[in-house]
């Protein structure tokens, strides 16, 4: 036997609310200034730290997209100018290539005659491009004369521009770091006499000036690292010291800042260094750093051979921003507490309104879903509960019965004392059947006077012995009708259980109102069992 434990009888638990929900804050005006004002003071508080935390959090975002923007920025302006250099550099190159003069002395290595012809031109290079090297090499790569060291040569050459441009027949250009520390953009050309290659030309210039460029683009100052890696300790400290610069090898564990740009180092951009231990390529690969409203942009250098040589650092402020931010930021937390004020004003004026639309609303409700006389439950509610019982029923795998109650020669009260006596005793008979249901159960008024009760939980047997209690509760004391007058009512009820053949609502009532018509035909006043 299938009952709900521990449930207490005789009263009815608040049915759902059908599309019209109940109204608990109708009459209770405090309520409703609670559950309006308190919301809203809270949501003031919430979105005004909400507020902080995004304007934060956007503040960041974009101080990040700005500066990711900068990296991209100097990374394609120094790439652009690395090419357009490179270009000059080769227009430069074939020139000296097409040279009658210079070719004849390449291919007989004359290195007497390649310097006096080449000296002038290099001049002129250097003058009015910053050209500043121009080598005349043999095809095993050893240098024939140098115009920018005359005296320097003979040496054999292996760097990854003339290797490549040795490889493939074809020019050749990159960036390649030399043992002094410089960083100089190189352009090799093969020089070919008919089928025979004589010789190779290589243009060169330091990008120093393409750096410098870099400094107003960043809008404040450049920095340029080396990789010990790519040194020579020596030869560094003597470049160094050609340049009139102290050199500092043991500043920074892997790295040394280079001749070029101001040696005083922001102390984000020192602190950054002093914790870097290379591994190996560039720790400081699109890496940023900030303290204030100054950040740091890493810029890794790479060679001819894709190598990373240094990391050029541009340290950008944005100092106008931040001021910018904070007015903005306070600027919204006013206007959110302005607006709040407005809000509470217009709240307090429309509370009045809206208490008595919900006591109206709540009327409505009542009206809707509860029958007039009985104040039971009305069809609409009884259709719209079984539908939802059933369901949850057939998902629960639980029982589910339905007792449809009917008062037995209930017109002869009306015939014999009228309608008003009639509904008078109507409404006692279901104050009745209340008391003997349980709060999980639903009783409705099915239509004149005849109750239908929805047992949840509840398989047949135990429908059946809830019906006798309903009916032996009404036949045990007779109803008054009048002072001194008392009737005897009796009740049958058909009573039905769901199950495959009435899955359905409209086969568990046809069930049930089966049960109550056999109840009704045989001696009345009983209660009859679906089969």
């Amino acid at each position: 036997m299938a009952t709900k434990p521990a449930i207490r009888e005789g009263t009815e638990r608040d049915p759902p609310s059908f599309g019209l929900a109940p109204s608990y804050f109708a009459g209770n005006r405090r309520a409703l200034r609670v559950l309006f004002l308190l919301p809203l003071l809270v949501a003031t508080l919430v979105m005004a730290g909400a507020t902080n935390y995004l304007e934060y959090r956007q503040g960041e975002a974009h101080r990040q997209y700005e500066v990711r923007n900068a990296f991209h920025g100097l990374l394609r302006f120094y790439r652009e100018q690395l090419a357009g250099k490179a270009q000059m550099l080769g227009a430069v190159a074939e020139i000296l290539r097409q040279d009658e003069g210079l070719r004849e002395g390449l291919a007989r290595r004359d290195r007497e005659g390649l310097l006096p012809r080449a000296a002038p031109m290099f001049e002129r290079l250097k003058l009015k491009y910053a050209i500043t090297h121009l080598y005349f090499m043999a095809p095993d790569r050893s240098v024939i004369a140098r115009s920018h060291i005359p005296d320097r040569y003979g040496d054999v050459i292996s760097r990854q521009t003339l290797q490549q441009a040795d490889a493939t027949g074809r020019e050749s250009w990159g960036v390649e770091l030399g043992p002094l520390g410089t960083l100089v953009l190189r352009f090799v050309l093969p020089v070919e006499l008919g089928e025979r290659r004589i010789g190779f030309i290589e243009t060169g210039m330091e990008i120093d000036a393409i750096l410098q460029s870099l400094t107003g683009l960043a809008d404040d100052r450049v920095f340029l690292f080396l990789s010990k890696q790519r040194l020579n300790r020596p030869d560094w400290e003597q470049g160094m010291a050609m340049l009139g610069r102290v050199p500092q090898w043991e500043r920074f564990p892997d790295y040394v800042l280079s001749a070029f740009g101001d040696p005083d180092l922001p102390p984000e951009v020192e602190r950054f260094f002093l914790s870097q231990q290379q591994t190996g390529g560039s720790p400081a690969l699109e890496r940023t750093e900030s303290e204030g409203s100054r950040h740091a942009v890493f810029m890794p250098l790479n060679d001819a051979a894709g190598e990373v040589v240094g990391t050029l650092v541009a340290v950008l402020d944005r100092s106008d921003y931040e001021r910018y931010s904070h007015r903005l930021f306070v600027g919204m937390i006013l206007a959110i507490l302005i607006v709040a004020v407005i809000l509470v004003g217009l709240f307090l004026a429309l509370l009045g309104r809206i208490g008595r639309q919900l006591e109206q609303h709540e009327v409505l409700r009542n009206l809707a879903i509860r029958d007039g006389l009985t104040e039971l439950l009305n069809r609409r509610a009884f259709v719209s509960l079984l539908e939802s019982e059933l369901a949850d029923a057939r998902r629960s795998g639980r029982a589910l019965s339905l007792l449809m109650v009917d008062v037995d020669h209930f017109k002869d009260i009306n015939d014999m004392h009228g309608h008003p006596t009639g509904d008078r005793v109507l409404k006692s008979l279901c104050e009745r059947v209340l008391q003997q249901v349980r709060t999980a159960d639903w009783v409705c008024r099915y239509g004149g006077e005849e109750i239908s009760v929805i047992l949840p939980d509840t398989d047949a047997a135990t429908a059946f012995h809830i019906g006798e209690r309903i009916r032996q509760a009404i036949g045990a004391h007779p109803f008054a009708i009048e002072p001194g007058v008392r009737f005897p009512l009796t009740v049958s009820i058909g009573v039905a259980a769901a199950g495959h053949a009435t899955h359905e609502p409209a086969r568990l009532v046809e069930a049930a109102d089966a049960a109550l018509y056999r109840a009704k035909q045989s001696e009345r006043n009983r209660v009859c069992v679906a089969a």
